[in-house]
């Protein structure tokens, strides 16, 4: 027979520890959430199930829209990488024409996984240019025009992802492309660049 208790408890952890209300409540109002929906299960399991799993990501449905302006991790109490990153950025072909589509591709090197990531086109400037397509590990952001920006859609360790960019269809010069890469809550880097590419 099925435990419809324990049922209600799996789906609390899950709601709790991987949707968007995880962000939005206080420690104190999460753990008194906690306690008052599973009085038959372990008050201590429970709040270490839900660091465990929420923090393993702090944002594991897809970068907030504050990336937009800070295009940094925010991860309370930890630092971004410093160390070279073991994850390559590249775009394909090295040149096009103003409306091509560009394959652009964030590859852990050697098989370094990554859990998520934030990728935006940029002109010469740093503005955001160009729409990226959504996809099945990815969707696009707003920053500054529909769909400039791109991020992960779930939590899960990922080797690479590959990206459709179209550039826009009355802009010519140089655009790179610019990540931020999260492979745990503790380590993730904040500026991983691509080679640049001609659009002419």
């Amino acid at each position: 027979m099925i435990n419809r208790s324990a049922l209600k408890v799996e789906e609390l952890v899950y709601s709790l520890c991987f949707g968007n209300i995880f962000h939005q409540l206080t420690t104190t109002s999460l753990l008194h959430l906690c306690y008052s929906q599973t009085k038959k299960m372990s008050y201590l399991f429970l709040t270490l199930a839900c660091a465990i799993l929420g923090l393993s990501i702090a944002y594991p449905t897809g970068a907030p829209v504050e990336t937009c302006s800070t295009f940094a991790a925010n991860h309370t109490g930890h630092l971004p990488q410093r160390s070279k990153a073991n994850y390559d950025l590249n775009v394909s072909p090295s040149n096009g024409a103003p409306g091509s589509t560009l394959t652009v591709t964030l590859k852990g090197v050697g098989g370094e996984t990554f859990k998520g990531f934030f990728i935006q086109g940029q002109d010469a400037a740093g503005k955001p240019i160009g729409a990226f397509s959504p996809g099945s590990d990815a969707q696009t952001r707003d920053c500054s025009t529909a769909g400039d920006s791109v991020t992960h859609v779930n939590p899960d360790e990922k080797t690479q992802v590959t990206l459709k960019w179209k550039a826009p269809s009355s802009y010519s010069g140089k655009v790179s492309f610019r990540a931020v890469v999260v492979k745990t809550y503790e380590l993730f880097w904040n500026n991983i660049y691509s080679n640049s590419v001609s659009i002419a």
